[in-house]
Parts: C-alpha cells; sequence; structure tokens
C-alpha cells in the first residue's frame, strides 16, 4: 500500500505475475477498513456497502484472470491495513467471497507449505475461559476482561462433535496442563480471550482459565511440543473497528508464532464471537458439514446450509492462514 495508490499483484504457477494500480489512497482506504469492521461487529448495520467497496478495490480488477486461472483458493499476502481485512466478508454485489472462494493468509511463506498433509488422527483439545474475568497487565497498560460464558457451552458442543476431545475449562485450562497435552491433538481449539497488541505484537497475548497470560516471546519458549494441523483461536481481538488501526502485523505474528511451533494452519477471530451465533458456526466448521476438499471455505467461514447474510458478523470474524490441506 502506497500513499497514493494500491498495488495488487497475483501469481499463480500458470502464467507471468500480473501487477493492478488501484486509484485509491491510503486515507481513504484506512477509513473505508475501520467502516467495514464497524459494521461487521455491529449486528444492526450492514456491511454489505463497505464490503462491496473493498471488493472492488482488492478483487474485482482480478476477477477476469481468476476465472481464466480456474482459481479456487485464494493465498493472500496482505500489507498494512488490510491485514485487518477478512476477505471471506468481502461482497461482489450478489455472493459474499466466503460462497465463491477459500481463502489462506501468508504470514511467512518461506516456512508455510501449503500443501502439507494433516495428521491421521482426529483429535481435538477444546479449552475455554468462561470465568473468565482477569486484568492483564502490558508494559504501563492494563487489559481488563469479562467472563465467557458461552464458551463453557461452545467447547462441549465440539466434544459433542468429536468423539475423544479432550475439554479444559477455567482453572483445568492452566499452562501446565495444557502444555502437557498440546502434542497429543491434531486439532487445538481455544476459546478465550487474546489480544493482538497494535504496535507492539510480542506483547500479543492469551488467556489461560487461571488468569495467567502468555504472550509471543513465551509461546516460541514453552509450546515448541505444539503438532496440529490447525489451532483455532475464537475469542480473540484486534484494532479492527476502531478509529485509529496499526499495521496489522500484530495479527500476523501470533499466527505465524504458532505455525512456526507447529501448527500447519490457524484460525483467529478478529472480535468477540462468544454467543450462539458461534455454536452453528463451529457445529459446521468442525462437524463434517462439508467434504474434505470443501472445507477451506468453512474455515473462512459459514458452514453448509447456513443463511450467510444473517450470520455474516459472526462467520466474518475468522480470519485464517497456513496450509489448506489441514482444515
Amino acid at each position: 500500500m502506497l500513499e497514493n495508490r494500491l498495488e495488487l499483484v497475483l501469481i499463480s504457477g500458470d502464467a507471468p505475475p500480473v501487477r493492478y494500480p488501484i486509484a485509491v489512497d491510503a486515507l481513504t482506504l484506512n477509513r473505508t477498513v475501520v467502516q467495514f469492521g464497524q459494521a461487521l461487529k455491529d449486528r444492526n448495520s450492514d456491511p454489505r456497502p463497505t464490503a462491496q467497496q473493498l471488493y472492488d478495490w482488492v478483487i474485482a480488477p482480478l476477477e477476469n484472470d481468476l476465472a481464466n486461472l480456474g482459481v479456487e483458493n485464494i493465498i493472500f499476502a496482505p500489507d498494512g491495513v488490510l491485514r485487518y481485512v477478512p476477505l471471506a466478508a468481502l461482497y461482489d454485489g450478489d455472493q459474499w467471497l466466503v460462497e465463491r472462494f477459500s481463502f489462506n493468509q501468508i504470514t511467512a511463506a518461506s516456512e508455510t507449505d501449503f500443501a502439507a498433509a494433516p495428521r491421521a488422527d482426529r483429535t481435538l483439545l477444546a479449552a475455554a475461559c468462561a470465568a473468565c474475568t482477569f486484568s492483564v497487565d502490558v508494559g504501563d497498560d492494563t487489559f481488563d476482561f469479562g467472563d465467557l460464558p458461552a464458551t463453557r457451552q461452545e467447547v462441549e458442543l465440539l466434544a459433542d462433535q468429536i468423539p475423544g476431545t479432550q475439554v479444559l475449562i477455567d482453572r483445568d485450562f492452566n499452562p501446565q496442563q495444557f502444555q502437557d497435552l498440546l502434542s497429543r491433538y491434531s486439532l487445538i481449539h481455544l476459546a478465550t480471550h487474546g489480544l493482538f497488541v497494535s504496535g507492539n505484537p510480542d506483547e500479543s497475548f492469551l488467556l489461560f482459565g487461571d488468569g495467567q497470560s502468555i504472550n509471543l516471546r513465551q509461546i516460541r519458549r514453552d509450546w515448541a511440543q505444539l503438532d496440529a494441523d490447525l489451532v483455532v483461536l475464537s475469542a480473540c481481538e484486534t484494532a479492527l473497528g476502531s478509529a485509529e488501526l496499526g499495521n496489522g502485523v500484530e495479527v500476523l505474528g501470533l499466527g505465524f508464532q504458532l505455525q512456526r511451533v507447529g501448527a500447519k494452519a490457524v484460525v483467529a477471530s478478529l472480535w468477540k464471537v462468544s454467543d450462539p451465533g458461534t455454536h452453528a458456526l463451529m457445529t459446521g466448521f468442525y462437524g463434517g458439514a462439508r467434504p474434505r476438499a470443501d472445507q477451506g471455505r468453512g474455515a473462512a467461514g459459514g458452514p453448509g446450509g447456513v443463511d450467510y447474510q444473517s450470520v455474516c458478523h459472526h462467520w466474518g470474524a475468522a480470519a485464517g492462514g497456513g496450509s489448506s490441506q489441514a482444515t
């Protein structure tokens, strides 16, 4: 992203790279991304106007080439404020992009194998911080968090979907017990507070059910035994929708570190979705509602049979990166 224009580059294995200069300045793009985030987070707002404007800038110029190449999966390497944009929630005037494509977001192309085969076992470790009224100090700042009562039902629902699921709730979801179990499961679902800290991405953190937290530096040190096809962070937050956005590196940072220590793919929410809408989303995502070849679309958003418009505020929160085979 330059001050006076957006530069898009389409790279495929079947054609030379194609460059698309887009006439939108950084200030206008930033303002539109903020409006988009606010509309997605507010259930009384219609995000389609800003979703379509972003589609017109980011996807529409590539449409003919995408069609000619037969593209079904888009690997997105965003810059700046575009890191806050879940592509699945863009709108072409007729459909949400989640209905047309699956998506992966690059964190570090040199360290991500997008064709990595999933583990043979399908086992789930689901952890929740339901009684989650805690404070976390980061430098001179204190972040206060409240209870997430719906997360208990969320992980219990997942346990019903996948036999043999290990559930950790509240004080059972502590650093020692969680780390002891990390290497045993191919799917890790964390329904807990997390914060992507803009301006200081290493301080981005996840909260355990006993009030302790773990930041990016500690993840690198303590989670080396992680060997998961997929890690889902279902209650994280970013600055999306606030008046001032960073450059989005904090969003990439957490996903990158989780992939670096052993996750093939990561799906993280950009804002909290801790209500009954999450239950429908997770039922479709983990419950095998789609054939495996189409589950990438599930990772990006709505499960099969869902009215996308009615739940866009839920599935639009998800941003994913890593191996498309893992999800």
